[in-house]
């Protein structure tokens, strides 16, 4: 699935794991995101990768296109390395000097999410540590951070934007540092989704209810989501709630905001599935405020 590179880029420039341009970027421009594996994946020879695909299609928990590809479980091992060999990625996570296995791919080609396994090797038992639906877009060893973008399928239109830091302290856990949402899907959303030109960030604290926070800077007169309430209206932000003004419209009109959900908010954009999928997490969102509608009080520029 396409997503669009200005947001990838901005939420790795803050987060420091890239070194991808942050300008003026046309949102018409799509990119397939993914983090470059050739570093890593050129460490382990073609025997060693052929091996540990062996031994995770035998997994009993694996499911990569049973019944979908006519790959079972205990035959056509040949057939599956073959069709999951850029998706498998094998390195030492934990510093024990085993190898362990990273799976970033489609589970089948025609499914439209991807799917980000990842199985830790204990002494020579291959065992499932992380499991997230989309792609990897970050991933530094040395920081111990990995960042994972959960793109829409299904007719959707929420991103998630999943941070886990890599605690090795006993064992090995993903900690959820945090996790941004903004809504967008190919080119069909009919307006402007992203900014073209970034200013300096400037966290802000609101200083009156209902603030509408959008998809497009602009107010739509139809539902293109069929998801939303109120038109392009993702939030609607209540009397001091926080977020950081990243972004202008072209017109100037509009901010490009990162709200804070640290008050309750009405969620208009929000579907039963997405829910399930915050789960009550923090999480932060992504959008457009209108700069006449909004008054709030400056906490810092940087």
């Amino acid at each position: 699935m396409k997503i669009f590179l200005i947001i990838i880029s901005l939420f790795l420039y803050l987060n420091g794991l890239t070194q991808l341009p942050i300008g003026v970027v046309n949102s018409k421009v799509l990119t397939n995101t993914k983090f470059n594996w050739k570093l890593i994946d050129s460490k382990i020879n073609k025997s060693t990768k052929k091996e540990f695909l062996t031994r995770l299609f035998y997994l009993e928990k694996t499911n990569y296109c049973e019944n979908y590809e006519k790959i079972k479980y205990g035959s056509n091992s040949e057939i599956f390395s073959e069709q999951h060999w850029n998706n498998i990625h094998i390195l030492d996570l934990d510093n024990d000097n085993d190898l362990d296995i990273i799976y970033d791919g489609r589970a089948c080609p025609g499914f439209e999410a991807g799917q980000v396994d990842i199985y830790l090797n204990n002494n020579g038992k291959i065992e499932p540590v992380l499991e997230e639906r989309g792609t990897i877009i970050a991933f530094n060893l040395k920081s111990k951070k990995i960042i994972i973008h959960s793109y829409p399928c299904c007719a959707l239109r929420l991103n998630y934007i999943h941070s886990f830091s890599i605690d090795l302290t006993n064992g090995i856990k993903f900690n959820l540092d945090s996790l941004d949402l903004f809504v967008g899907r190919g080119d069909d959303m009919g307006s402007q989704i992203l900014p073209t030109r970034l200013i300096k960030t400037t966290k802000i604290i609101l200083n009156k209810d209902s603030t509408e926070l959008r998809w497009s800077p602009n107010h739509e007169d139809f539902d293109m989501l069929n998801t939303c309430v109120n038109k392009n209206i993702i939030s609607i932000y209540p009397n001091q709630s926080i977020g950081y003004i990243i972004g202008v419209s072209r017109d100037s009109n509009w901010f490009f905001v990162k709200m804070k959900n640290n008050i309750k908010t009405k969620n208009t954009c929000i579907t039963n599935i997405d829910k399930r999928t915050i789960n009550d997490k923090p999480f932060n969102t992504y959008g457009w405020i209108e700069k006449k509608q909004t008054t709030y009080n400056t906490i810092y520029n940087k």
